[in-house]
Order: C-alpha cells, then sequence, then structure tokens
C-alpha cells in the first residue's frame, strides 16, 4: 500500500489518501496462425485496430492498467501476444509458465483453427496445471459474418471439452 499525501486546494491541510497497489495478472494469447491474436492484443493495449497484421514471430508483451467494474482495485494485465507456427509451440510454453490466464484464440472463418485449440490446450496442459489459471476460448473474426465456418455450438463443444471458464 501507498500512502500519499495531498493538500485540497486552498484548504491549506494535507490529506491522506491510502492508495493499493493494482493487482497484477499475466494473460497469455495463444493460437495458431493468423487467427488474430495481434488485432486482440492491439484492441486492448491501444484500442487500436489494423485490418492487415504482420505474422507474430516471437513474442509481445505490454502492460495496462484496468479496472474492473465491481472491484476495489486496479488490474495490472500483463499481456503477452505469441507467435502461432507449430515451429515456435515450444517458444510460447515459455512464456505460459507464471501465467494467471490464458485466452485461447482461433478464427471463426477458420474452421481448422478451433481443432488447433485442442493441441494448444494439451500442450498448456502439459507445462502448468490448468486449475490454477483462467483459461478462456475467443472466437475472433466473428464481425466477418460472409466467411464464418465455425458454429457457435461446435465453439462451446470444445470450450467444455477444454474446461474453459469463459
Amino acid at each position: 500500500m501507498v500512502d500519499k499525501t495531498k493538500g485540497a486546494v486552498g484548504d491549506g491541510l494535507d490529506h491522506k489518501v491510502e492508495e493499493q497497489e493494482p493487482v497484477q495478472a499475466k494473460v497469455v494469447l495463444i493460437g495458431g496462425t493468423a487467427v488474430g491474436k495481434t488485432s486482440i492484443f492491439l484492441r486492448v493495449i491501444n484500442q487500436d485496430f489494423i485490418d492487415e497484421q504482420i505474422t507474430t514471430l516471437t513474442a509481445y508483451y505490454r502492460s495496462k492498467l484496468m479496472s474492473v467494474p465491481g472491484y476495489d482495485r486496479k488490474i495490472k494485465i500483463n499481456l503477452w501476444d505469441t507467435a502461432g507456427q507449430e515451429k515456435f509451440m515450444s517458444l510460447t510454453s515459455q512464456y505460459v509458465k507464471g501465467a494467471q490466464g490464458v485466452i485461447l484464440v482461433y478464427d471463426t472463418t477458420y474452421s481448422e483453427s478451433l481443432d488447433s485449440v485442442k493441441e494448444w490446450h494439451k500442450l498448456l496442459c502439459d507445462i502448468i496445471d490448468p486449475e490454477n489459471l483462467v483459461i478462456a476460448l475467443v472466437g475472433n473474426k466473428c464481425d466477418d459474418i460472409n466467411r464464418q465456418e465455425v458454429a457457435l455450438r461446435d465453439a462451446k463443444k470444445v470450450k467444455d471439452e477444454i474446461k474453459a471458464q469463459i
């Protein structure tokens, strides 16, 4: 806890204000190539959207201080964007260690990406006990309704299989 002293303008008094340190949470975006992990990353961190992305070849990390409705402390999200190519799977495993949350991302316009979520989940379970993390399954590119290949019921089935909370 940080104790800061502030005075109100013109009152001549010092006022003690206790400011709580934010809760830290490491969250890692995982999924196949071109499913949109970087787009989600940029949207969360910068409120940006870039239609065309360059393939991520390693991992990127940024922090963002957030407020959650109904929770009285700020949360500092340390968000990791990882490479989705199969050759980087072992590298991705290094970024998952110590995470409190994992967002498994699939592309709603490419049905094979939902199947690959199971492989990513298996890798995840080999590294860390899934009981100790929040796992979210996120379907990206759902705004491209003319190219949808993944039915919501299929995504819910995978969500239940991998025991994702969200």
